[in-house]
């Protein structure tokens, strides 16, 4: 028996990719590729494989909030955060696990 219908399935698809879209336009200078391989094998995803209707219908920055908040995930520095060369900003969004405060300061 499939969890989604086909229909459905795009959606959740596409959601994730706006969840990608919206972690590198909300917090930038992070590492983005370590945020997908951490969210890809998370417990988040994990509720949404198997179905879990709360989970699989947050938006993007919902979905980003639950991430960060239940799989306990601590954002990391990549290189973009060098080459705009804003090294204050970029430490101290991952120095925080407040969402607000990540969001105000990107």
């Amino acid at each position: 028996m499939e969890v989604f219908s086909k229909a459905y399935l795009e959606e959740v698809i596409e959601n994730q990719g706006k969840l990608f879209e919206y972690a590198q336009d909300y917090c930038p200078g992070m590492d983005i590729e370590d945020f997908i391989d951490h969210y890809m094998n998370s417990r988040t995803r994990s509720l949404i494989d198997e179905g879990q209707a709360y989970v699989s219908t947050m938006d993007a920055e919902s979905l980003f909030d639950y991430f960060l908040k239940n799989d306990k995930y601590k954002l990391k520095q990549g290189k973009e955060a060098v080459l705009f060369k804003d090294q204050i900003t970029a430490e101290k969004i991952l120095q925080t696990d407040d969402v607000a405060k990540i969001k105000a300061l990107g």
